[in-house]
């Protein structure tokens, strides 16, 4: 089978193309960003999707399936780009397999253009109508795409069109609204609301995508992973914090204080969940995630340099009266010299709480602050973290830190 993959420089389609490289598929490639190393049976041409070049992949190779792959989001793109890219890209390429003989298309959209609000229900089917335009107005243009997509149903009923609503894709290389929510130390959430939040392994979506473009499909589907987990909790597995912002000032917060940047629209969803049912993609194709919720965000922390928080210890440090107290918070955390992140100025520091400082240390060192505020007691955290403190040194102050519990 000859395949056409739209957006195929992006983390999930390189997946998908090496996937369907393979099992002896032909894929060819369209993006406008390069893949200079992709694996043999990979073809990329360098072209927008809404222009003539790309019209000519079709014209010329004739493929049997596309795969569209090409959208953009709030994260990479303005308003009118999205509109362009997004709702532009997708009706030109449909009109190619429309106008050259494409016999199957596989449109790859978003779970969350089904919206969140109080009034709706908690899991969503297929047969539920996107209503993000309302809540979320910054993927109207996704909406509009995954709506033109679905039109594809009845304009050319002899192209296999099916609809895939993937949930937030998570992993070592993801990248993606939830990915970029989470790469910050520090997450806000809108206090009172701890909401479900539904992903799957990137490597999982990109097999589901492949055997979805290997199965006759029609229709719209939901494409799901491991159960769905509280934000809070996510946040802590995933080595981030999470911070409870009042609801009436949250907007003034993303993109400030270190947090991320994110659209006035995406309150709703951080209040309210997004959980889809899964079970007629599975059905159909035979479909079940390999990797687990444990597994996911434990590679995604990793990827990172993180260790999970725990989310008690931190709370323990900050009511610790003692320097001893707050050495035996840091022992419960398991936080060995071997499972630190290799940073040139790591430290942990326990002390007062106004003059927390990053010292120079080994990565793995545990610095103890009393007295004076250059006076320092280095000690090397051991496999339980109880070494004994060796000597009282002066070193130099170089970075605010931040904490690891």
């Amino acid at each position: 089978m000859k395949v056409v993959i739209t957006g195929i420089a992006g983390v999930l389609a390189r997946g998908v193309a090496a996937r369907l490289a393979e099992a002896g598929h032909e894929v060819i490639g369209i993006d406008r960003r390069d893949w200079s190393d992709a694996p043999p049976g990979v073809q990329v041409v360098r072209a927008d999707i809404r222009k003539r070049p790309a019209e000519d992949v079709f014209r010329t190779q004739r493929p049997d399936a596309l795969i569209h792959m090409a959208t953009v989001t709030h994260l990479s793109a303005s308003a009118d780009v999205r509109v362009r890219v997004n709702l532009g890209g997708t009706r030109a390429v449909l009109e190619h397999c429309h106008r050259y003989g494409v016999r199957k298309a596989l449109f790859i959209g978003r779970h969350t253009v089904y919206g969140a609000a109080p009034d709706l229900p908690l899991y969503r089917t297929e047969a539920e109508p996107p209503m993000a335009s309302s809540t979320y107005p910054e993927l109207a243009d996704l909406v509009a795409a995954d709506g033109y997509a679905g039109s594809a149903l009845w304009q050319w009923p002899e192209i296999e069109t099916a609809i895939l609503r993937l949930v937030y894709i998570l992993g070592p290389h993801a990248r993606g609204p939830l990915a970029s929510l989470m790469a910050r130390p520090r997450v806000p959430v809108v206090f009172g609301f701890d909401p479900l939040f539904q992903f799957i392994h990137e490597i999982d979506a990109a097999r589901a995508i492949a055997l979805a473009a290997e199965t006759p499909l029609r229709g719209v589907f939901n494409v799901t992973g491991p159960p769905p987990v509280p934000l809070t909790l996510l946040c802590r597995k995933v080595g981030a914090q999470p911070v409870p912002v009042p609801e009436p000032i949250f907007r003034h917060v993303p993109g400030r204080f270190g947090f991320a940047p994110l659209p006035a629209g995406a309150i709703e969803h951080i209040k309210y969940p997004v959980v889809v049912d899964g079970r007629a993609f599975a059905e159909a194709t035979g479909f079940a995630h390999e990797l687990g919720e444990v597994e996911t965000m434990a590679q995604f922390a990793a990827r990172r340099g993180r260790l999970p928080c725990r989310g008690n210890a931190r709370s323990r440090w900050l009511g610790a009266s003692s320097a001893r107290d707050r050495s035996r918070c840091l022992s419960s955390c398991n936080h060995s010299s071997k499972s630190m992140p290799a940073r040139p100025f790591s430290a942990i520091l326990v002390g007062s709480l106004r003059v927390l400082r990053t010292v120079r240390t080994p990565p793995g060192s545990c610095v103890y602050w009393r007295g004076a505020p250059r006076t320092l007691k280095e000690t090397a955290i051991g496999g339980q973290g109880r070494s004994p403190v060796r000597s009282a040194v002066r070193l130099p102050v170089v970075r605010i830190s931040r904490f690891y519990v």
